[in-house]
Formats: C-alpha cells, structure tokens, sequence
C-alpha cells in the first residue's frame, strides 16, 4: 500500500485545570507568596543565590533551609533579613496566579510543577495527547466489536487483583487487549507483540506550541470519594488555566493507520458520554461533569 501523509492541527480548548507534571517539585521554602496578591514567585535559584552571597546572607540562607532558622517559608525570611519586594523581582523566574489554593501557614505546600521547554515554557507534550487518544480508540474498538474482545473480558474478570503492586493490576491484561486491539501490521510475525506491528504507529502528535507561564495557576490537589466527602491534600499543581488554547501539529499516515479526524472525534465523543455515565456518576459531587469531549 502506497504510504500517504496527511497533515492537520489539532485545537483544543482546556476546559478544566490540566496538570501534566515534570517530575519537579518546589518545596515549601522555594518559592514566595504574596497573599495580598494571591501569587505565587518561583525564584531563579542560581540569581537569588548570587543576590544573597552579595548581601552576605548566605549562611543565613543555609540555616533556614537546614530548617535552623525559626521562618517557615521564604517570604517570612526574606522579610526578617530586610528584603523588599522590589529587591526579589530581579531574580524571580516567574509569577504564577494561586488560584483557588489554601495556604495555611502552619502547614504551608509544596508545588509539584508543570512541564516546561529548555526557555521555561509550559507546553503539553504530543505523547500525553496520544496517550488519551489511545484510551478512547481502545474503548472504541471494544464497544464497536464487543465480540472480538471476549477472550479479553474473562482474562479481567478472572484476573489475580492482589492488594499490593497496585501499579501492575491488570497490567499484563491491558497490555494484551492493547495487543488486540492495535498490533494488526502483521510486520513481525513471529512477534506479534514487537510495536512495529501497531497500527497507531502511523498516527503522529507533536508536542503543542509553547504556552506562557503566566497560562498556569495554582489548583490544590483534593481526592473526592464516591459518597461526596473530599479529601484536601498537602499538593498544590501547576496547571493550565481554562480557556487556554492548545495547537498540536498531527501527520496521519494512511499506509499505516485507517484513521481519519472524523473519525477520532467520533471516538473521543463516545468515550466521554460513556465516562460521565459509567464513572464520573458514581461521584456525588455537584457540576463534575465539564462537558468536554476529551479527558
């Protein structure tokens, strides 16, 4: 089959806050709040280190993250070693909105941050989009040929949910009804489960357009149970904000992969009514339900 590469952008408007982490986190002495302003400061450490070796506050400095100093968070040390605000802007990376985030001062959060470019840019990696799409294609096969995948059902269902290495449930399962479903090239055949065999190889997602931080904000990470009650956790996120605009450039090659975008929207949009009925449901909470068509 002659190869043929169709290229399209993907738009996407975040609905809700979009976290996808870096892997970093900023503890609770890096970086400064300003409750007046409800925002948060993430220092350029290399900038703020020389700021303070200048003003010989290093030692100081030293004694506050070895938690020797009585100042629970950098501002409240800062303000004790007569810094102002404006002395700070300098070497400040970045100033991010808090949001709807509590900061309690005895019990102050850390940030786990969003993932950036080389220049300090928050973008959404292609992979985390193919990964979602992924998710509904698999389902979409399932509900369009429940019949294929029955051998599949009774591996779940029968399947050993052991109490303990939660991330491996089901992972040897999943893993074979991925099989299924996508590794149908039949290039490697004596293994069919060599990923040169998936015809999702032949569908492309770059990375989206770079963002800007000032397109974060700060979300408290909160755990909601299916009888309503919420549990606050001691995490605040980098997220993007809603309303944000997302562009990702997609190459569909069609010697490879029989997809189409109408036929991707048609997935993503019979996942997401299946979503809200068969889980967000289960949750008592009021407004879940974003009315999206890609979670």
């Amino acid at each position: 089959m002659m190869a043929s590469l169709q290229h399209y952008t993907i738009i996407m408007t975040v609905e809700g806050p979009l976290f996808i982490g870096s892997g970093q986190f900023i503890g609770k002495k890096e970086y400064l709040f300003d409750p007046r302003h409800r925002q948060v400061s993430i220092p350029d450490l290399a900038k703020m280190c020389l700021f303070l070796q200048q003003r010989r506050l290093m030692n100081n400095y030293e004694s506050f993250m070895m938690n020797k100093a009585k100042e629970r968070d950098l501002s409240s040390w800062l303000h004790n070693q007569n810094i102002t605000d404006e002395q700070c802007r300098p070497w400040v990376a970045y100033t991010i909105d808090s949001g709807d985030a509590v900061f309690d001062e005895r019990k102050t959060k850390g940030i786990a941050t969003f993932v950036k470019d080389s220049y300090g840019c928050p973008y959404v990696p292609g992979s985390s989009l193919k990964g979602a799409l992924r998710t509904v294609l698999l389902a979409s096969e399932i509900w369009k040929q429940p019949q294929r995948f029955q051998n599949n059902q009774r591996r779940i269902q029968t399947a050993w949910l052991p109490d303990k290495w939660r991330k491996n449930v089901l992972k040897r399962e999943i893993d074979q009804l991925e099989q299924d479903a996508f590794y149908t090239l039949n290039r490697d055949v004596k293994k069919p489960w060599n990923a040169v065999n998936d015809v999702l190889g032949g569908l492309r997602i770059g990375d989206s357009a770079p963002l800007s931080p000032d397109d974060l904000t700060l979300c408290q990470k909160i755990d909601v149970l299916p009888d309503g009650r919420q549990k606050r956790l001691p995490i605040l996120r980098e997220c993007i904000k809603p309303g944000t605009v997302l562009r990702f450039p997609l190459t569909i090659d069609t010697g490879l992969c029989p997809l189409s975008p109408k036929s991707l929207l048609q997935a993503a949009a019979n996942f997401v009514q299946n979503y809200d009925k068969y889980y967000l449901q289960a949750f008592s909470v009021d407004n879940i339900l974003g009315g999206g068509n890609l979670y």
